[in-house]
């Protein structure tokens, strides 16, 4: 559904912003179109896609030039140097990430999902599970230590459960 269109000033592209606050460009050309015999103009992104719900966690890694964000069903690692997005990763159904926080070192994230904490390598182009889950529900707040070897994760009632991380 479009809730916002223009023309751009060649009158060459139509820019839209569909209902998910998406910003795509639609080119297009009268006379080849029509010619050509091809199904149209195709329509794409903009720019890098963004959140379309709202964001429930977010962290910036200390090493690399990158920042963490969840929202309902999507774990996205953006470089803020390039400003790009780097890995976009879909959950599960059934799980929607509350919580994120990156290792130190730029190679993990913890995130932490209404009834479990997952515990994920961050690869070049894709998230990885490993290392059984932790069985926490209702974890609102993730934090690496300085050194990364411990994190410690907020739970709704106030408790601070303190994990080591290699274990």
């Amino acid at each position: 559904m479009i809730t916002s269109i223009c023309m751009g000033e060649q009158e060459d592209q139509i820019y839209v912003i569909n209902k998910l606050n998406q910003l795509m460009t639609i080119k297009f050309s009268y006379d080849k179109d029509r010619s050509s015999g091809q199904d149209g103009p195709k329509i794409k992104p903009l720019h890098t896609a963004f959140h379309s719900q709202c964001i429930t966690g977010m962290d910036i890694c200390l090493r690399k030039q990158l920042i963490v964000t969840t929202s309902h069903l999507y774990i996205n690692i953006w470089n803020y140097a390039t400003k790009s997005l780097e890995i976009s990763h879909r959950c599960q159904q059934t799980d929607e990430p509350a919580a994120v926080a990156f290792h130190p070192s730029g190679f993990h994230i913890v995130v932490a999902f209404g009834d479990k904490i997952v515990c994920m390598n961050v690869l070049s182009s894709t998230l990885k599970e490993y290392s059984p889950q932790l069985q926490l529900k209702g974890c609102k707040e993730i934090r690496f230590s300085n050194g990364g070897h411990m994190f410690a994760a907020a739970v709704n009632l106030g408790a601070i459960h303190i994990y080591n991380f290699y274990t």
